[in-house]
């Protein structure tokens, strides 16, 4: 019993030595930028953006 407390202590150490996967580190998202002239429409027909922030 000894013996398993101390090799899970010493082995929940190596845990924090492993390398990041790379979970949770993910920058935060840029905000967009909406540009209407971006977008190809037929001559006559205009677009503007109606929401720009949605949030579920």
């Amino acid at each position: 019993m000894l013996a398993f407390v101390i090799l899970s202590a010493v082995l929940s150490g190596c845990y924090r030595m492993r390398a990041s996967k790379g979970g949770g580190q993910i920058q935060a998202a840029r905000p967009r930028i909406i540009n209407a002239a971006d977008i190809s429409l037929t001559p006559g027909y205009k677009i503007e953006p109606v929401a720009k922030v949605a949030k579920y």
